[in-house]
């Protein structure tokens, strides 16, 4: 029979307890791994038509992150209920990503978030347009206001802002609807923003519920109501009719 020392059987009992703690923390590392990298399903439609995931910037508290979210889904002048997205609402698929790094910054008093960590957070879900929520005091906004801002499929948004932002800088990355505003310096090309027209609007002349209304994006273009979401959200709260065709294009 094998007998050892008291030397060897330290040594073998050192081993034998690094090994234990050497799994402990590889598990430890694994599940915070794990839970950083959930996917949480906000709201789950029957379809997979479109999906968009939200992602937090600069909260200190997941619980408003997640209220603010339910603000832009279910609130007053949220997707839910705001048309055309309230009679497509089961074609839309809404998730969150809580530890998502995402780097953003303010240039020239507009919200910018880099286009590769938030890609990097997103792929953690299925995505097609990623919303992030930059958590803005709302005093602080007050006295040096910042805009909200559309790059590709992804939204940057200034939660300090009137809730009908997200339905404003949304329609930018998923339906190609350009700002009905006009804005010096700014060019829109027409064959690629179908909510702005010449003169006369022969593309919604027929159309029910339309009108004819100088300016969308320059001053020479026209664009189909005369105040909506796309002109000016704090004052009318609808897309008009032709943008809501326009948008279920997309969704449906």
């Amino acid at each position: 029979m094998l007998r050892l020392n008291k030397v060897q059987i330290i040594v073998i009992f050192i081993f034998i307890v690094s090994i234990i703690f050497i799994l402990r923390v590889n598990k430890t590392s694994v599940d915070d791994t794990k839970r950083s990298s959930d996917c949480f399903v906000v709201n789950e439609g029957k379809n997979e038509k479109v999906n968009v995931v939200f992602l937090p910037y600069g909260y200190s508290d997941n619980k408003k992150f997640l209220s603010d979210i339910d603000m832009y889904i279910n609130g007053e002048f949220g997707f839910k209920n705001l048309e055309p997205f309230k009679s497509n609402f089961e074609n839309i698929n809404f998730y969150s990503v809580m530890d998502s790094n995402v780097k953003c910054d303010v240039v020239d008093n507009t919200i910018i978030c880099d286009e590769l960590s938030t890609r990097s957070a997103a792929s953690r879900c299925p995505n097609d347009y990623i919303i992030v929520l930059y958590d803005r005091d709302s005093i602080k906004d007050f006295i040096v206001p910042i805009r909200s801002s559309a790059y590709l499929n992804l939204a940057s948004i200034n939660t300090a802002d009137d809730p009908l932002v997200v339905p404003h800088e949304f329609v930018h990355i998923c339906c190609n609807l350009a700002d009905e505003y006009v804005e010096e310096g700014i060019t829109i090309d027409l064959s690629r923003f179908e909510n702005c027209d010449v003169e006369t609007c022969p593309r919604w002349n027929f159309f029910n519920g339309t009108g004819c209304y100088q300016g969308c994006g320059e001053i020479n273009f026209y664009r189909s109501i005369e105040t909506g979401i796309m002109r000016n959200y704090l004052i009318g709260k609808e897309y008009g009719s032709w943008n809501e065709y326009l948008i279920s294009r997309y969704i449906q």
